[in-house]
């Protein structure tokens, strides 16, 4: 198949009002943009976040963190939008914030399995202030402060399913983005599993 750096790179030429990338999926995308309204900049960042995944992935800060998550998820949400009937502009911040909880619910989720990829979406500066090395994250070794770095971004993320839920307020709009919701209900169970068992994401 195509190399998946090439194929992003066609995309986002394509979106960018270039040369129209030669796929059968082009045609369909192009109608997002043009009859439910998704603006091509969301599409732009979905496919930046994709872009991150590919090779070895190590994340500086928590604001690195926070804009990996809205291009991994919240623009994501941001493209449903539209495609369910809801108004982009209000509500944008509720995509946002259930999408970053949704990705930092994955972050946590998934830490052993990334690192057998070489990722870690654990923010550089945040693990040294908690005396955490990458050979921990690495090779699975759960120190104390390794468990208080979870603590920290789970918080994070229980802060951001509030906020989407406050965010949420007419009957209308909870309607419409009933898909989310249930996505939702889905994640925040994850989460919370991930709390009951003390961080023990290694196992």
């Amino acid at each position: 198949g195509e190399d998946p750096k090439e194929e992003l790179s066609a995309w986002t030429e394509d979106l960018s009002g270039g040369a129209r990338f030669d796929h059968p999926l082009s045609a369909r995308l192009h109608e997002l943009v043009e009859r439910r309204g998704v603006p091509p900049y969301i599409l732009l960042d979905v496919i930046r976040g994709m872009a991150m995944d590919l090779d070895r992935v190590r994340i500086a800060s928590m604001a690195e963190l926070r804009e990996y998550c809205y291009l991994a998820a919240g623009a994501v949400g941001r493209a449903c939008i539209p495609v369910f009937g809801g108004d982009l502009d209000r509500l944008a911040p509720y995509a946002d914030a259930l999408g970053e909880a949704f990705q930092l619910t994955n972050i946590l989720r998934d830490v052993k399995e990334d690192a057998a990829r070489d990722r870690i979406y654990l923010p550089a500066d945040r693990m040294l202030d908690y005396g955490v090395s990458e050979t921990d994250v690495l090779s699975g070794v759960l120190t104390e402060g390794f468990r208080e770095l979870l603590l920290e971004i789970w918080t994070i993320s229980e802060q951001d399913y509030m906020k989407a839920q406050a965010l949420l307020v007419t009957s209308e709009d909870q309607k419409v983005m009933r898909p989310a919701r249930a996505m939702e209900a889905y994640y925040h169970e994850i989460h919370r599993e991930i709390r009951r068992r003390n961080f023990d994401v290694f196992s």
